[in-house]
């Protein structure tokens, strides 16, 4: 799986503390890697081997992911709430990304038209959404009809707790939301195609995170 370079993932976190609090360098560390780049995995293989022509990254963070992610689309919308993503453009372009474009935005109000995106990439981002009904809503509304839809967050159990204690992750008690809460309104709104969880082979209570591929009601 290709990442930003670890070069540049180092001026991200010189530039914003968050990133080192949200463990975003876990995604290059041996062993812990794997837990982090999982689930990125499931998603990719949901969004299957075809190329769409615009895709949604909702909430890209620090722009880890965005060279694999690249490759799935024509054109690539990244949307954040943070405030360096001018450092996280300048990256994109010494990694050569030519077709994602990042910009400011929230997924409670989106400034995109309706029905404009065929495929939507939104994971490790709703668990942090208060109003996660309108941002379900919001995603909803700018997705084609017969939309490519990928959705994934933590689930909440003492395994993850556990885990999140290992890798020194400090922000557990920002999620605003619990799996149960998500999985149901995701069930009002879309109708799931695929649903992967990780570990399989764990009980469904000590699992820790989902991956969803929904396509609208």
């Amino acid at each position: 799986m290709q990442l930003i370079s670890q070069q540049n993932l180092q001026k991200i976190i010189a530039t914003d503390q968050l990133q080192r609090n949200y463990s975003t360098s876990n995604y290059y560390k041996p062993i812990i890697s794997y837990f982090y780049l999982k689930k990125i995995e499931l998603g990719l293989k949901m969004l299957g081997k075809r190329k769409y022509q615009n895709l949604l990254d909702v909430g890209f963070g620090a722009g880890v992911i965005l060279p694999e992610l690249s490759r799935y689309a024509d054109k690539i919308e990244g949307i954040d709430i943070h405030k360096n993503i001018a450092v996280i453009q300048e990256i994109i372009k010494n990694e050569n990304l030519n077709n994602v474009h990042l910009q400011y935005g929230n997924v409670l109000n989106l400034s995109f038209l309706d029905n404009y995106f065929d495929a939507i990439w939104c994971l490790s981002t709703l668990e942090f959404i208060f109003d996660y009904k309108k941002a379900l809503n919001e995603i909803k509304r700018v997705a084609k009809d017969n939309a490519t839809i990928i959705i994934g967050f933590p689930l909440t159990n003492s395994l993850t707790d556990f885990a999140y204690s290992l890798i020194g992750f400090k922000n557990k008690n920002e999620h605003q939301n619990n799996q149960k809460e998500l999985l149901e309104e995701i069930e009002k709104n879309f109708q799931i195609i695929k649903k992967k969880f990780f570990p399989w082979w764990l009980p469904r209570c000590l699992r820790m995170y989902c991956v969803v591929k929904v396509i609208k009601k």
